[in-house]
């Protein structure tokens, strides 16, 4: 498929996206904490239980290391993260994404790998401590084989731990954790190991800025390290904007790109 005729359906999508997420977010709920804009970091709150919050992000990214020479797209990205019980959520996320391959002179577009995580809550931190939570989360390989390692469909599966606390305006998140991929050259599983440090700091009213360092080691493979910078801003309704750009700092890591989106929360069920 020729890479014009895969952008008209992009296009209508994400316009679809949008304005379901401006309807829905325009009721006034409670202030949604979800994760955006951080490409890996995760926070110790839970979503309460028969309540969903609703992460809608578009990406670009740019790769020109080693042999690569690609710019992708995440048109959209989206994550529902649902509210089960005290303390415990599900999150499912998934999208559309495009790569844009100068070097094979081709586009490929596929739906994204999806997301399944299980979320608990251990420790709600009051003034000062730090709340812990831990995840579990299976990457189900629903992408076409040409975006799989090897171009094999498997499923990975990764724990972490996750701190979040406060000091006066800032907001610090920081996780640690690991697990078992398929690794980018043969059909084995490699461990891997994931952590970030991210924060959010107060700087206005309804204005927050973001930071967050990321990194994921694996073998036979470079080191993904990013660094990322944005702002948000949250609406008296409790909708969350951001924007953000980030950098990747190693080898294993896209040079540069930028992502902006959207958060909201509201009840689905119970009161």
């Amino acid at each position: 498929m020729e890479g014009r005729d895969l952008y008209r359906p992009l296009m209508k999508w994400g316009s679809i996206f949008l304005v379901t997420g401006g309807i829905i977010g325009s009721v006034p709920v409670e202030n949604a904490h979800a994760l955006r804009p951080f490409r890996a970091a995760t926070d110790a709150a839970v979503v309460d239980p028969g309540n969903v919050e609703v992460e809608l992000g578009f990406d670009v990214s740019r790769n020109t290391r080693g042999d690569n020479d690609e710019t992708s797209y995440a048109l959209p990205s989206v994550a529902f993260n649902i509210g089960v019980v005290d303390r415990f959520e599900v999150d499912i996320g998934t999208g559309f994404e495009l790569t844009d391959d100068d070097q094979e002179d081709r586009t490929l577009g596929s739906a994204s790998d999806t997301e399944l995580t299980f979320k608990a809550l251990w420790w709600k931190g009051e003034e000062e401590a730090p709340s812990l939570a831990t995840e579990v989360s299976l990457n189900i390989p629903t992408a076409r084989k040409e975006f799989q390692p090897d171009g094999k469909r498997r499923v990975g599966v990764t724990g972490l731990v996750a701190l979040t606390g406060e000091a006066g305006p800032l907001r610090y998140i920081l996780d640690v954790g690991g697990g078992a991929e398929p690794s980018p050259k043969d059909a084995d599983y490699v461990g891997v190991f994931l952590w970030a440090v991210a924060g959010e700091l107060t700087i206005a009213d309804r204005v927050a800025l973001v930071a967050e360092f990321q990194g994921k080691v694996m073998p036979e493979a470079e080191a993904d390290t990013t660094a990322l910078l944005g702002l948000t801003y949250t609406t008296p309704g409790g909708v969350k904007f951001d924007i953000a750009g980030f950098a990747g700092l190693t080898d294993g890591s896209d040079n540069w790109g930028i992502t902006f989106g959207l958060t909201y929360a509201f009840p689905i069920f119970g009161k």
